[in-house]
């Protein structure tokens, strides 16, 4: 199986009253939600990737970033029959 790579960002805004929201985009034409992500061109660093798409798809720019810890995401094809 051909394993396929995306990097992104999680974006938190911390509210005046202290408490936080977490940005999750969702496509207008079906239910699928997810954070901002993608593959990375050849060239960069995964970080780069996560900066690129995060400005690409919501238009925000990123003031600190608390952690880069990595996570993998598993894709499954609920398509292929078993």
């Amino acid at each position: 199986m051909k394993k396929e790579y995306s990097y992104g960002i999680i974006p938190i805004l911390k509210n005046s009253d202290w408490s936080k929201d977490v940005l999750i985009i969702q496509n207008k034409w079906w239910e699928h939600r997810w954070f901002p992500k993608w593959h990375k061109e050849k060239w960069e660093k995964p970080i780069e990737t996560a900066k690129r798409e995060l400005s690409e798809e919501t238009w925000l720019k990123i003031k600190k970033i608390i952690s880069e810890k990595i996570f993998e995401e598993v894709y499954i094809d609920y398509t292929k029959k078993n």
